[in-house]
């Protein structure tokens, strides 16, 4: 098993981290997306799992989560979110150009992954979507979402508490117990920017 433990910078300079773990001939490739709050250190079963069924790996820590750079919770705007993936993905073309990358995306993760696919589709064979947060599952009260607009338009790195709990993100209490590199803040104007239309001019023929 080929394994990558580092960072790679897109083209704002910011360090994110990212593992790749591949098997001498991967079947094919897994991109995985985190959710909001989350990291790559939560999804060591799921690596695990496909990686003794001859599948490659890759998983990268969003940018203001888990072992990335910037600050908790923050993204400037949704697409720089589009433009890690798109860096990451195409590191993965360059060192494997004949393998077949599947993107997976989680919660926050799978909203990126469908916006992604619809604008950068080419060269992709499918994707799998846990959960994306394409719609509030959590109702946020009107004079809420005002005074989150105005504080942003203000104070643009203001971040707020996600009404998320740890206990939702996992079923495992040890996990969820024993998990410090998981937060529970966040930023309206890149992580739910109303810019992010999924499914602007359709998937590109992707099996989902």
């Amino acid at each position: 098993m080929d394994a990558q433990l580092t960072f790679f910078s897109p083209i704002d300079g910011v360090r994110l981290y990212y593992e790749w773990w591949m098997p001498p001939s991967p079947k094919a490739i897994l991109v995985v997306v985190h959710g909001v709050g989350e990291h790559s250190g939560r999804y060591g079963p799921l690596l695990r799992y496909f990686g003794e069924r001859g599948f490659g790996l890759a998983i990268y820590d969003q940018r203001g989560h888990g072992h990335s750079s910037g600050r908790r919770g923050h993204v400037e705007h949704f697409q720089d979110l589009l433009g890690d993936l798109a860096h990451f993905v195409q590191m993965l073309r360059e060192r494997y150009p004949a393998v077949p990358l599947f993107l997976v995306g989680h919660s926050l993760g799978g909203q990126v992954v469908l916006n992604f696919v619809v604008r950068y589709a080419k060269g992709l064979r499918g994707i799998v979507c846990s959960s994306p947060s394409v719609q509030l599952a959590v109702p946020v009260r009107s004079w809420k979402q005002r005074l989150i607009q105005t504080m942003y338009r203000w104070v643009p790195t203001a971040r707020v508490g996600q009404q998320i709990r740890a206990e939702d993100l996992s079923h495992d209490p040890e996990v969820v117990r024993r998990d410090p590199a998981q937060h529970g803040v966040g930023n309206g104007n890149g992580l739910a920017d109303p810019s992010a239309d999924v499914f602007p001019g359709g998937g590109g023929g992707l099996p989902v």
